[in-house]
């Protein structure tokens, strides 16, 4: 979104999106409601996926820039510095999986996080092992490199500014990183959080949105 299309794109969008919810309930109408939003501006779109990570295939994606990178994020387990220039944009869509498979007890996507993070006794997410990457240093053009820098970038993003918003609101907060992300979706940990009973769950196993998961 360019900032001079933004005062007109952003005021279309609220209303825009409770229209399109009520025609059509799906999990993606929000999306959608961006696109009709842009289109009662005369805005156009285009997609370019060399500005953002998205997946462990990584058609099109920077990958290469990413295996350039002097920065290990297994091993610093914190968000890389402006110095390390990183693709833009963490498109945070797939399932990422350590050393690209699904059995080490490290695949991660937004669906797996507990709902209650930002909960002031709720943990931070498990560090995958600091040695993680290694194996992948001298292969870095593979699916296994991206899967296990992808894990481990976007742990140390959550944990970094869940730990920010907890220190700033919490008077206790809890920054164990001990939270076990399960294989499939997680709900909610605590099921009297606050944030339960302010935003709803969300994601592909929402209940109210089961009818359409087949359309989506």
């Amino acid at each position: 979104m360019h900032k001079s299309d933004a005062r007109e794109l952003l005021n279309k969008y609220p209303i825009t999106t409770l229209r399109v919810h009520k025609v059509w309930p799906n999990l993606l109408s929000e999306q959608v409601a961006y696109g009709v939003a842009q289109m009662r501006s005369g805005i156009r779109a285009d997609i370019d996926p060399f500005w953002f990570i998205s997946d462990e295939e990584g058609y099109g994606q920077p990958w290469a820039a990413v295996a350039e990178l002097d920065w290990d994020p297994c091993r610093k387990r914190r968000p890389p510095p402006p110095s390390a220039s990183n693709p833009i944009f963490f498109h945070a869509c797939s399932a990422f999986h350590l050393h690209h498979q699904e059995d080490t007890g490290y695949t991660l996507h937004k669906d797996h996080i507990h709902k209650d993070l930002l909960d002031c006794g709720a943990p931070l997410l498990r560090y995958p092992p600091d040695d993680s990457l290694e194996r992948h240093k001298n292969n870095k053009d593979t699916a296994e490199f991206r899967g296990t820098w992808a894990v481990c970038t976007y742990t140390n993003l959550v944990n970094a500014y869940a730990s920010a918003w907890k220190q700033k609101f919490c008077k206790a907060p809890n920054l164990k990183a001990s939270f076990e992300y399960p294989a499939a979706a997680e709900g909610f940990l605590n099921e009297s959080s606050w944030l339960k009973r302010v935003f709803r769950k969300g994601g592909w196993t929402d209940v109210d949105y089961l009818d359409h998961i087949d359309e989506a």
